[in-house]
């Protein structure tokens, strides 16, 4: 994971002095709300799907395209070879991500993720969650993105989930 990070955020770097133009930071700094829906896997064959809300804010840094935020998560989860398995999530991360354009921002995240009671098992689980994502900007307000996840807790029955998820965000 942190190798498929690093590839990625070289890549940004590499592509970036085409997009300097204009920095976009306005476009993506400030506060926003999204609704998000993915499908994961935790590799042993058990795997579903999630749908929830987020909300966020983020900073631009000076003219240099630079963003930094903070992104608040809920979602709801499903295992789809469980009966009757409805969880819930949530996650606070850190966000650090750069504006190509008024219309592309890349972003990389990383934080702290629970999974809660529900009827495929009891307890909360917390691990750490990672993910590396781009948005596009469909007008002024509203967004468009898709990312890769991956959380990892410290419990045997709950290792890790990883998954492509899909975001529209609108920010304020």
């Amino acid at each position: 994971m942190k190798k498929l990070i690093l590839s990625i955020a070289f890549v940004i770097g590499l592509i970036s002095p085409a997009f300097s133009q204009d920095s976009g930071l306005e476009r993506w700094a400030g506060p926003w709300l999204g609704l998000n829906g993915s499908s994961w896997n935790q590799g042993s064959g058990t795997k579903g799907s999630e749908y929830g809300i987020d909300l966020g804010y983020n900073y631009g840094i000076g003219d240099s395209g630079l963003i930094i935020g903070v992104e608040l998560s809920q979602s709801n989860s499903t295992t789809t070879n469980v009966a009757n398995s409805k969880n819930s999530s949530m996650s606070v991360s850190l966000v650090g991500g750069y504006a190509m354009s008024e219309t592309i921002f890349g972003y990389v995240s990383g934080g702290r993720a629970s999974d809660h009671k529900g009827p495929t098992y009891n307890g909360t689980y917390k691990g750490t969650k990672m993910a590396i994502g781009l948005d596009y900007a469909l007008s002024s307000t509203v967004s468009i993105g898709a990312d890769y996840s991956s959380t990892n807790y410290s419990n045997a029955a709950l290792k890790t989930k990883k998954g492509f998820g899909l975001n529209l965000r609108v920010g304020f």
